[in-house]
Order: structure tokens, then C-alpha cells, then sequence
């Protein structure tokens, strides 16, 4: 068994998460056998747009039930102009 834990990757980089993400896919839609692979990935919704309202719907939606992670914080450091 393998565990891989990632950030979202970026499309067109052909990256081992891109890959995984292509694998799942094509195993859901019949495209490729089933090889046991187990996939969780959380998004925003497709709604969200990069707006500060969008900021704590955006961070609960991808949080899950991760509910230790502070909203407040994540929010601040988010519109922090020193972060890049």
C-alpha cells in the first residue's frame, strides 16, 4: 500500500497527482480497470470566484471535516498582502 498526499496540482505538468487524479477518472468512467485505487480529494465549489466573500465558503467546502483548522486564521492570512 502507498499513501500519497498532495496540494492540487497544476494541470499540464504531469505531475504523480495529475497522473493519480487522470487514473481515478478513467477508472470511474470505465476507461481503465479497477486496480484498488482508493482517491478522496476535496474542491472548491465550482462557483467560487477569488473574492473575499468567497474566502470562508471556499475554506469550508475544502476543509471537510478537518474542523480543527481555523477558519478566522486561514482567512486572515489569506487577504495578508505580505504572503505572496
Amino acid at each position: 500500500r502507498t499513501l500519497a498526499n498532495t496540494n492540487a496540482y497544476e494541470p499540464g505538468e504531469d505531475s504523480v497527482a495529475e497522473r493519480t487524479r487522470e487514473a481515478f477518472e478513467s477508472t470511474q468512467s470505465g476507461r481503465a480497470l479497477d486496480t484498488g485505487l482508493f482517491y478522496d480529494s476535496l474542491g472548491a465549489p465550482a462557483e467560487a470566484l477569488l473574492t473575499e466573500e468567497w474566502i470562508v465558503p471556499t475554506l469550508e467546502a475544502v476543509r471537510g471535516d478537518s474542523t480543527w483548522l481555523d477558519i478566522d486564521r486561514l482567512k486572515a492570512s489569506i487577504l495578508d498582502t505580505r504572503n505572496p
